[in-house]
């Protein structure tokens, strides 16, 4: 298994990606009120650079500006927003874009610590800007292992 990690990680490093790229958003959500705005404004700035981007918070675009009543059924416990985002990174995601305040967040710190263990590409939002040129372009690997 860890011989197959270890292809997987080198084969997605070295492949020119075709277009466009995957790429999921991860930084802190709990405890903060403007989660929503920030999120939206990353995917935005990296889906005009061209990239695919998965936006966790696009999942409840009902969920509630904390903080959130007790029992509100909008929105999704944080073992039910990590399935999906580590779901999505282990399926689908070439990269991971880490937004600033990173390593505040919980969901973040794992999200980061699964990508590095699966081979993903981990960058921050601005370093994934500063490629946009092109090098980088998504392919689904795991189909060419």
């Amino acid at each position: 298994m860890r011989e197959l990690r270890e292809a997987e990680r080198k084969l997605r490093t070295s492949i020119e990606w075709p277009s466009p790229v995957k790429i999921q958003l991860a930084g802190p959500i709990s405890g903060t009120a403007d989660y929503h705005e920030r999120f939206w404004h990353d995917a935005r700035k990296l889906k005009d650079a061209g990239y695919t981007v998965f936006n966790p918070t696009a999942l409840w675009p009902n969920a509630c500006r904390p903080p959130c009543p007790e029992g509100c059924r909008f929105c999704p416990t944080h073992e039910e927003a990590m399935a999906a985002s580590l779901r999505f990174l282990h399926m689908e995601a070439a990269g991971l874009a880490l937004m600033d305040g990173w390593e505040q967040s919980k969901g973040a710190c794992i999200a980061e610590q699964t990508a590095q263990m699966i081979g993903v590409m981990v960058r921050t939002v601005d370093e994934w800007l500063e490629v946009a040129d092109g090098h980088y372009r998504w392919t689904d690997v795991r189909h060419a292992l």
